[in-house]
């Protein structure tokens, strides 16, 4: 949870860092998108471990095990989180009046697209945070989960 939250942390920081490269800095934005792109990137592994501490959580307080009903809902999740947070740019995009190819474009069209570009990242990283908040599932409840779940198993007698 805690490494979760630092790496939407510091990408949110490195988001911010777009707005004062200048149009001539194309290297320091492509360090920065590859700084992005790593630091982002773990917490897609993140997210997959955790899901098997709600499902180990689950079956401690229902007693039944649903790994693939907490494995498929949180895929599921993830497409339709995929396809909504896809498409936001493209509406932002639309919204300021940017047409693809336009060779006319405007100074006011164009920092409209650097500043959809850094908010939406900003915003995506902020509602992260904020769900990861109500994330109680810390490394002592995972200890206390897997103990439950060793006596459990030895009642059943597996």
């Amino acid at each position: 949870k805690k490494v979760w939250i630092a790496c939407f942390f510091l990408s949110a920081l490195l988001s911010l860092l777009f707005l004062v490269v200048p149009k001539t800095g194309l290297s320091t934005i492509i360090i920065l998108n590859c700084l992005f792109t790593l630091i982002i990137g773990p917490t897609g592994f993140i997210m997959w471990s955790m899901y098997a501490d709600v499902a180990d959580n689950a079956e401690v307080e229902t007693g039944r095990r649903a790994t693939g009903l907490i494995y498929t809902s949180a895929t599921m999740a993830q497409k339709l989180g995929y396809a909504i947070a896809n498409s936001l740019p493209l509406f932002g995009l639309a919204m300021v009046g940017f047409i693809a190819n336009d060779v006319n474009i405007t100074d006011g069209i164009k920092d409209s697209v650097k500043t959809i570009f850094v908010l939406i990242p900003l915003i995506g990283a902020a509602l992260g945070i904020i769900s990861l908040i109500f994330y109680t599932i810390d490394n002592e409840k995972i200890a206390e989960n897997s103990r439950k779940l060793a006596e459990m198993k030895a009642a059943k007698g597996e």
